[in-house]
């Protein structure tokens, strides 16, 4: 996590920066946060936290395929995402 809140860029390739993955809310992903908060939720629930700000967040659905990395940081947070 602290790689992802503070070196993202060399975490993720570039073809990710600003990405975004296609999820269906109610399906089943894995939520990290800066906190060390680490569950099983749904993309709803993982997003909701996404929308209150801050960063440090990665989450990932279970096939390991689509994901969402939000380095911390206000305003904007940088953020990583897609469908690998």
């Amino acid at each position: 996590m602290a790689r992802v809140c503070h070196d993202i860029e060399n975490v993720f390739q570039s073809r990710f920066q600003s990405g975004q993955c296609k999820y269906v809310e109610a399906d089943a992903c894995l939520l990290f946060t800066l906190t060390g908060e680490r569950k099983v939720a749904t993309w709803g629930e993982a997003m909701r936290v996404v929308q209150r700000g801050g960063g440090g967040i990665l989450i990932i659905d279970g096939s390991g395929k689509c994901f969402l990395a939000q380095a911390e940081g206000f305003p904007p947070p940088r953020h990583f995402g897609g469908n690998a």
